[in-house]
């Protein structure tokens, strides 16, 4: 079963609601959660550990987060646990949570951006598909999220070039594997799409948490 955990922040926190969730986790992931320089960064990573907490227990795991680990890549994880991975952009934080095999997830605000930028990073067939549509931003950002839900549920992250491989309908290859793909609807004004070795139901099941 895969379930994503969503939440949405409209204002910043006031320190003692701040300090109350911050104590939810373990000291080392308080400490870097608050080296981020924005209150924005640090309000969607805390959301993002908090809902993989909640993700974990409603699957029957409890964990402190305590025994986070990381690959190679810097892909975190947990040993003995659902395979997880978390997302943040604009006002929202989510977390997919997965007991049948790895999962990727991204989300991004739709916003301007020098497109010409990353032409590198698509096939020419991706880049026309982009450029030849009417809404040219959100194209972007709909290629863009899918290529890195799959790159972060293959584990190897941006060591993996995004141009590497070709989005195909609802699949794609990296090498000799295929990654399932699926668009996210919960988020307003952004893309979102999560990604797994194992095909995708119609519907993903979700969670809107409130903190």
């Amino acid at each position: 079963m895969i379930k994503v955990y969503y939440a949405c922040f409209e204002q910043r926190f006031n320190d003692e609601k701040l300090h109350q969730m911050l104590r939810q986790l373990p000291t080392e992931i308080q400490n870097k959660i608050l080296k981020f320089r924005n209150w924005q960064d640090i309000q969607r990573s805390l959301l993002g550990k908090l809902l993989l907490k909640k993700g974990l227990q409603d699957s029957g795991y409890e964990s402190t987060l305590s025994n986070l680990q990381y690959n190679t890549y810097g892909r975190p994880f947990l040993e003995g646990y659902p395979d997880f991975n978390i997302t943040h952009s604009g006002n929202y934080a989510a977390c997919a949570v997965s007991t049948q095999g790895t999962v990727g997830i991204d989300l991004e605000l739709i916003r301007p951006v020098d497109l010409h930028h990353f032409e590198s990073q698509f096939s020419k067939i991706e880049w026309q598909h982009i450029t030849d549509s009417e809404d040219t931003i959100s194209k972007f950002f709909q290629y863009w999220t899918i290529k890195e839900a799959v790159i972060k549920a293959d584990g190897r992250g941006m060591s993996l070039p995004l141009n590497s491989f070709i989005i195909r309908e609802a699949q794609v290859n990296v090498l000799d594997k295929a990654w399932h793909y699926k668009a996210l609807s919960y988020f307003p004004g952004h893309q979102a799409h999560i990604a797994s070795e194992q095909p995708l139901p119609a519907d993903i099941a979700a969670n809107f948490e409130l903190f």
